[in-house]
């Protein structure tokens, strides 16, 4: 038994095939097939039972996959701790976001951690938050904080209100000032047409409560799943949009826009580094977590 072949039945258990696992790991299937069976004649049991479809796990396979998940994970962060305290060592940090944070936010905060950490090769893995929450690759998680789970640890880096994008096209109605954004009433704006993300977005949906409470739907102008879209098409004049306010210091949208904070029920959503307890955290993520708290 090897390292290989903790992989392999790992991989399968996940699959439920032993075709797709060849193909996720990259082997031929034969080759696959012949280390679980190497390792069922060591164990004296079978791992799997091939007389289902999907082929499952028997009692003696899941007692191994929870010791073989273990054992992986144990090494891997073995293999992390050894990383920080050899000097040069190359490492890798895998840091998930949504699109529109790794696009507007993170440029100068990732320029800055390549000079800080040069051998580090950082792994931005982009997706939607559900999507996001389901990986096990991820070191660190970069979105709402998730404390609800005992699994996992958020560490606040950042707040943000929400705020309303306007095109200088159309009337810019502010009641006062609030630091260095005007204040405006979101119900000034219900007959606007509005740019929308898509069904599921948390952006979208942030923007539907605060029109509800404010007792009107907006109008729909354009819908998209790309929050930098739904600038461009703000700047051409399609219609208002909501905009978290760190999107608005840290990018240049600002030319055909016109910024204001909503000020009937303020939305204040902070921003959080999420990582798992049962994972080693490297210097490499520590050092990450300080940039994005000294800098968003």
């Amino acid at each position: 038994m090897n390292w290989n072949t903790l992989n392999y039945v790992v991989e399968i258990a996940k699959q439920r095939s032993f075709s797709k696992a060849a193909q996720a790991l990259y082997v031929a299937q034969p080759s696959l097939s012949q280390s679980i069976q190497a390792l069922e004649r060591e164990l004296g049991t079978p791992i799997f039972d091939r007389s289902k479809s999907p082929i499952k796990l028997t009692y003696a396979g899941e007692l191994f996959v929870s010791w073989a998940n273990q054992a992986l994970l144990t090494r891997e962060q073995t293999f992390r701790q050894i990383s920080d305290v050899t000097e040069g060592a190359k490492t890798r940090l895998v840091v998930g976001m949504g699109f529109s944070r790794s696009a507007f936010l993170f440029p100068n905060i990732i320029a800055e951690f390549r000079r800080l950490r040069p051998n580090c090769t950082l792994i931005l893995e982009e997706n939607s938050t559900n999507l996001l929450l389901e990986s096990d690759d991820l070191d660190l998680l970069i979105d709402v904080p998730h404390d609800e789970s005992l699994m996992s640890e958020s560490v606040v880096v950042a707040e943000e209100r929400m705020m309303l994008a306007v095109p200088k096209s159309f009337d810019f109605i502010a009641v006062e000032h609030e630091g260095d954004y005007p204040v405006l009433r979101l119900s000034d704006y219900s007959k606007c047409p509005f740019v929308m993300l898509s069904e599921g977005q948390m952006l979208r949906n942030v923007c539907l409560s605060l029109c509800s409470q404010e007792g009107f739907v907006p109008k729909t102008a354009l819908e998209c799943r790309s929050l930098q879209t739904a600038y461009s098409m703000a700047e051409a004049g399609i219609g208002v949009t909501l905009v978290p306010e760190l999107v608005v210091r840290h990018a240049d949208i600002a030319q055909k826009l016109r910024f204001a904070v909503i000020g009937e029920t303020p939305t204040v959503r902070k921003i959080a580094a999420t990582y798992r307890k049962d994972r080693y955290l490297t210097d490499d993520a520590k050092v990450l977590i300080e940039l994005m708290k000294n800098m968003l």
